[in-house]
């Protein structure tokens, strides 16, 4: 018969009066095939001499010596020298029954789910009598520990569960088995007497008690997820009544957290990584277990279910989290893993050589609360200053420079260029001198619909604010404070102030923006499918002018092609920057349009597809 290695761990410090009985104790065992590992940890009394004779005596035995780190550091050196299949710990002061290896060992051979396989045990000593254990749960073993460390596992689980924590300042054994657990397995006990316990009125468990809010606090970091599955949150200094305490306060301010499996420990703790206020939203990339994760976080009404909702609609989703205030205030965190694929919109910014603010318009767009889009940079010329500038800008998502020679204004030939360039079916069209507030993105795919033709406006700064904000002067926050001053009448310069004030659609006035109707387009601020710019084949190039044919004329020809027209206005909100405007007479630009809706030409043909010379 075949009988695997069991190695018997004893850590030594200070035990010369127990030593020489527990070992005789574990040198009596019937199991034929055991090593005995003496880990002496900084012993000042004779505990090394022992360790060092029995070593002599008996092959079996090996003594290793350290400097003195505490049980679990002595433990884990142990262990790690071991060459059992089988690990079994014994505290030097303790006993265990001849046939106790034996019949651990018979119950992990044929029971590969069982992990850990303890024993009833008896007191002796300063106390006497069998020691009463209730009946093993997960619930009951996330508020107090259910077995000594003197219980059977493999050397493997060992390494899974990262060996036992060297920094944790009581309890090691029941942090341990939490560890071993938490990931799935099982429990076995002996119905049978394994262990006797001896009772020291030195005992580390007193020495240890005045540490219990420090250790409670250690539990909690290290197993969040096992105490939030088992007891809806934390553990409480006061145990037993952890599970209630956590469901009164979520009465008052629920909480919820929803995690796929395999994420929970990302998902659990990232909460602790963020500070939020209100009104403000914000992203943040991790690197974990050779995954790129993004998190989103947000702050707003009790009404916002925006964390939830994010994590229902993206295929990408891991997790989400979101606990609602006494105050009514929510906080929510949406976890995803970065998409790789086809990004969800296409940002095509059009620009002519001004870099500063590009800069400005690039920058706000790492801090949109949705990510999963490309950038796409269409400029009305070849600028070796604009080259240079975006070869060296630091984007956070992935991008294109289109170009093509200056010949005067043909803007719309250089967005039919970026519609064909797009990855993505949903595009958003801004100017490269027009901030996004952080949520422009997302409220243009959060209402983006097949069929549908977005449209925003925006808000024009004063100069001092356009010039204080490019200067670094001030941030966004400040420029939003600024608006919401010449809104009420306290700031001057500013023009089209309304269009500055972001509503949530979740809020209490929520019902705003679905009043504030917009039924023609801004090409600064609008988005469509590519199927649908397709489908009038793109931008007309008849247009050598600004104005009337980059947004005008697309209108008319999206409404000819039985388009609706859905306002974004207060929800995707652009600041304008301040600079001086050159006005262009329209009577051309209007009268080729004259023409074309004539000729019901809304299909037009010298688009992205050229179907006939342009006129």
């Amino acid at each position: 018969m075949d009988y695997p290695l069991v190695s018997v761990v004893v850590p030594v410090y200070n035990m010369q009066l127990f030593l020489a009985e527990t070992l005789d104790s574990v040198l009596k065992s019937t199991y034929p095939n055991f090593e005995v590992l003496l880990v002496d940890d900084g012993s000042t009394d004779n505990s090394a001499d022992i360790c060092a004779q029995y070593a002599k005596a008996d092959s079996r035995v090996r003594f290793i010596q350290q400097r003195n780190g505490g049980a679990s550091v002595a433990r884990n050196t142990g262990i790690r020298n071991a060459t059992g299949t089988y690990i079994l710990p014994v505290d030097a002061d303790n006993l265990i029954a001849a046939d106790y290896i034996e019949k651990c060992v018979a119950v992990l051979e044929k029971n590969p789910q069982v992990k850990i396989v303890s024993c009833e045990a008896e007191f002796f000593g300063g106390k006497t009598g069998r020691w009463k254990l209730p009946e093993f749960s997960l619930k009951l073993l996330a508020r107090r520990n259910l077995m000594d460390n003197c219980a059977m596992y493999r050397k493997t689980d060992w390494e899974k569960a990262g060996g036992y924590c060297e920094e944790i300042l009581g309890r090691e054994d029941w942090d341990f088995w939490i560890s071993m657990l938490k990931t799935g397995g099982e429990m076995y006990r002996l119905p049978e007497v394994g262990l006797y316990y001896r009772v020291r009125p030195d005992s580390k468990r007193k020495r240890t008690r005045h540490l219990k809010s420090e250790l409670i606090a250690q539990l909690n970091c290290r197993h969040k997820v096992f105490f939030y599955k088992q007891l809806g949150g934390p553990l409480h200094k006061s145990r037993t009544w952890s599970e209630a305490y956590n469901r009164i306060k979520h009465i008052f301010e629920p909480e919820r957290i929803v995690s796929k499996p395999g994420y929970e420990e990302f998902v659990y703790n990232i909460t602790e990584n963020f500070e939020t206020t209100q009104g403000e939203t914000g992203i943040r990339t991790f690197e974990w277990q050779n995954e790129t994760l993004e998190v989103l976080s947000f702050y707003g009404s009790a009404k916002s279910p925006t964390a939830e909702k994010n994590y229902k609609a993206d295929a990408n989703a891991i997790g989400y989290y979101e606990k609602t205030g006494f105050l009514g205030k929510t906080r929510g965190y949406f976890i995803r893993k970065q998409n790789s694929a086809k990004p969800k919109a296409s940002l095509i910014v059009a620009v002519y050589k001004n870099t500063e603010f590009l800069k400005a318009v690039l920058d706000s767009t790492k801090y949109q609360t949705e990510s999963d889009f490309e950038i796409i940079i269409t400029e009305d010329g070849d600028s070796s200053e604009m080259k240079s500038f975006i070869e060296n800008y630091a984007f956070s998502q992935p991008y294109m420079h289109l170009t093509q020679t200056d010949e005067g204004w043909r803007k719309n030939k250089a967005l039919n260029a970026a519609v064909k360039a797009a990855n993505a079916n949903w595009l958003i069209f801004i100017d490269g001198d027009c901030v996004l507030h952080p949520r422009f993105v997302e409220m243009h795919l959060v209402n983006a619909a097949e069929g549908k033709i977005l449209s925003g406006k925006r808000v024009k700064l004063d100069p001092k604010t356009t010039s204080d904000y490019l200067s670094g002067k001030i941030g966004i926050d400040t420029v939003r404070d600024r608006i919401r001053q010449a809104f009420f009448g306290i700031r001057k310069g500013m023009k089209f102030t309304e269009e500055g004030l972001f509503i949530s659609p979740y809020g209490f006035w929520g019902f705003l923006p679905k009043m504030r109707k917009l039924n023609y387009l801004k090409g600064c601020n609008m988005s469509f499918s590519k199927n649908m710019i397709m489908t009038i084949n793109g931008f007309d190039e008849d247009y050598i002018l600004p104005a009337i044919g980059e947004d005008i004329d697309l209108s008319w020809r999206f409404e000819m092609a039985g388009f609706k027209h859905k306002s974004v206005r207060n929800l995707a909100v652009q600041y304008h920057l301040h600079h001086k405007e050159n006005w262009i007479s329209q009577l051309e630009n209007a009268a080729i349009m004259q023409k074309k809706k004539e000729n019901n030409e809304y299909i037009c043909k010298n688009g992205i597809e050229k179907q006939s010379t342009a006129q």
